[in-house]
């Protein structure tokens, strides 16, 4: 007798086939959607790339100073091209030095940026007994420079002087005192210019911030003050201020009644305020290219460059590799402004 077949060996009826056909795939189909929903979190959660999560900038300055209120309208600008909010601390002390230092010692993630003045990056490192303890040459991966804006000296409305003739005179018969935003910021070494330039005898008066200067500027506690614009317009136009000179080359637009400092006679006191935006040194080239994308992205949005305007300021992008050269120009032109003048910290 043949052996009879095994339960196994049997073939399987055709109805029952065709039953446990669609159970296979059904079940296949489970086990596909099973796997998708189970990686689904893992595809919602992975970084879409930089930046994936608000940015940091911080700004070296007290608020209500000039830094601060251009460095506000840039985070605020820079919202739609990033596609993440850019949340602003401000970190004073030390002529912009402490705060500097916070983004020197960042990790280089592109998550904590510096908004500071050039004066501020590349004074503070040639002055000696100054805190800074940074090298603007080495310690940053600078982004871009993005705005400049004229400077200042304004007298208090208390002072009751409206122009330079009328300051010296003052200056003649007694001490006048003078307020910045700090020892070794770009604004006191032009106010060191002014005094040299001058023959007065005008006493430095260190802030940790153009806000808290203004302040008293405008109650009479300082007489005078080397200010940039975007800080000190509405308090010219609301008459609690009033300017004496500009250190422009030219008149400035929003202030055409306000001599330059060639016009007076002192020609050799110059200078303009710039900021740019930098990130802790080693920053990768992506992010570096991504940020540099947004700066030019914001330098071409005429809202924002509107508002600059209206600051009396000016949008003026140069690119990282431009703007590290113009660094290394501005450090090495006050370098021998210390020098020669034999100044040092407070």
């Amino acid at each position: 007798m043949a052996n009879r077949p095994s339960r196994e060996q049997m073939p399987m009826p055709a109805h029952l086939a065709s039953r446990a056909c669609r159970r296979t795939g059904l079940l296949a189909v489970l086990t596909g959607l099973t796997t998708l929903l189970i990686g689904a979190p893992a595809i919602a959660q992975s970084s879409p790339g930089y930046p994936d999560r608000p940015v940091r900038m911080v700004i070296p300055f007290a608020p209500g100073g000039g830094t601060d209120v251009i460095g506000r309208m840039l985070a605020h600008a820079l919202r739609a091209p990033l596609g993440q909010s850019v949340v602003v601390e401000n970190k004073p002390g030390a002529a912009g030095a402490v705060g500097s230092m916070q983004v020197v010692q960042a990790a280089p993630d592109g998550y904590t940026l510096l908004f500071a003045p050039v004066g501020s990056l590349t004074i503070s490192p040639n002055l000696p007994g100054a805190k800074a303890s940074f090298d603007p040459l080495n310690d940053f991966s600078p982004i871009g420079l993005i705005a400049s804006q004229p400077v200042l000296l304004v007298a208090s409305a208390k002072l009751g002087v409206t122009d330079m003739k009328a300051m010296l005179a003052l200056a003649a018969q007694r001490r006048l005192t003078y307020g910045t935003p700090g020892t070794g910021t770009e604004l006191h070494l032009i106010g060191e210019t002014f005094r040299q330039a001058t023959r007065t005898d005008l006493t430095h008066v260190p802030y940790r911030g153009g806000g808290p200067a203004i302040t008293d500027l405008i109650a009479g506690n300082i007489d005078l003050m080397v200010v940039v614009t975007s800080s000190i317009l509405p308090h010219i136009r609301s008459g609690a201020v009033k300017p004496l000179v500009t250190t422009e080359k030219k008149r400035i637009d929003s202030l055409p009644d306000v001599p330059t400092t060639a016009e007076v006679g002192l020609a050799q006191v110059d200078g303009t305020a710039s900021w740019g935006v930098l990130g802790p040194k080693g920053l990768p080239v992506s992010v570096l290219d991504r940020l540099q994308q947004a700066l030019r992205a914001v330098a071409s949005d005429t809202e924002f460059v509107g508002r600059v305007r209206e600051a009396g300021a000016s949008v003026m992008p140069l690119p990282a590799n431009e703007f590290a050269q113009y660094l290394r120009r501005e450090s090495d032109t006050w370098r021998k402004v210390i020098v020669a003048g034999g100044l040092r910290a407070d």
